[in-house]
């Protein structure tokens, strides 16, 4: 099938420690056949008015062009070192601002079909604060978001997806396959794709949720809706969609538990595609996912809507 990814855009520090996220975004674009953009953000030198330390700041152009030149030298070093080849770059950006602005505008602004970050570099802090750069990066790129750990499995064989049923992880679900599928992942033998419906009950109605006369009526109905789900969502995907229906008190729980059990490659799941304030509500299942899972992530945004 032909590739809906034309450009992969990779969010970088310039430096080796992030050479395996560089490295993961390159195999990727190379499965789709697709261009890289490389993009790095720094923040600018200040300078202070007055002869107090805390007199207003001021940027000084010249200072900010001569880090930027020197970030670009760094790039350029870095692409060189990674074996990325001229004809497979559409372009660098090194910009001085936040970074998950810088990467989120510039995907915007060229048209990136994906984002990658690194999850690895912070990933305590990403698990337990708001506001790292691959958290904010997720909340406001308006394209599909990678989140690499580790050294990403290219193509992909095993691949979760976390559904409610609702159409925002009907759209996580479809442009979930059609890029695992663009990455080569439904050609091999073993390739497997797993879509989860969790029905959460409260913990202290857990033990009664598994008698059988619950389950009995539970889960039928609940298959039966998992399975046009499916179908409605991914009618001609090349991949075999597996259904899998478990009773939980927490949906995102489940997801991780799952992920860990089939050792999954990559972990899917959907996000609210709001603007504005509403749009930081990234939504708690995709939140707990995004923060606790020991795997790759991609992040699915809903339709934009709002100002």
């Amino acid at each position: 099938m032909s590739s809906s990814i034309r450009t992969v855009l990779i969010g970088t520090s310039a430096t080796g420690a992030s050479d395996l996220v560089v490295s993961n975004g390159l195999r990727v674009a190379r499965a789709c056949g697709a261009q890289v953009h490389l993009v790095h953000a720094f923040q600018a030198p200040l300078a202070y008015a007055g002869d107090e330390p805390w007199g207003a700041p001021l940027y000084v152009p010249e200072a900010i062009e001569a880090r930027r030149e020197a970030r670009l030298r760094l790039l350029a070093a870095q692409a060189s070192r990674l074996g990325i080849r001229g004809e497979e770059e559409a372009g660098r950006t090194v910009m001085e601002g936040p970074p998950y602005l810088v990467v989120a505008d510039t995907a915007a602004e060229i048209g990136a079909d994906l984002v990658v970050v690194g999850a690895a570099e912070g990933w305590e802090r990403l698990k337990k604060h708001l506001g790292s750069t691959a958290d904010r990066v997720v909340r406001e790129a308006c394209c599909p978001v990678l989140l690499t750990r580790g050294v990403l499995a290219v193509p992909p064989r095993h691949v979760l997806f976390g559904v409610d049923l609702s159409p925002i992880s009907g759209e996580a679900l479809r442009q979930g396959l059609e890029i695992v599928a663009a990455m080569g992942g439904a050609s091999g033998a073993g390739a497997t794709a797993t879509a989860l419906l969790v029905v959460e009950v409260e913990s202290i109605v857990l033990d009664t949720a598994y008698e059988p006369a619950v389950l009995a009526r539970i889960h039928p109905a609940a298959r039966e809706e998992l399975a046009r789900f499916i179908v409605d969502h991914c009618p001609h995907q090349p991949w075999c969609v597996k259904p899998v229906l478990r009773i939980g008190a927490s949906a995102a729980a489940e997801v991780l538990a799952l992920a860990e059990e089939q050792e999954s490659d990559l972990v899917v799941v959907g996000t609210h595609g709001r603007r504005g304030l509403p749009r930081l509500l990234l939504g708690s299942v995709a939140d707990r996912v995004l923060r606790n899972a020991a795997r790759s992530v991609l992040v699915v945004p809903g339709e934009r809507t709002g100002t």
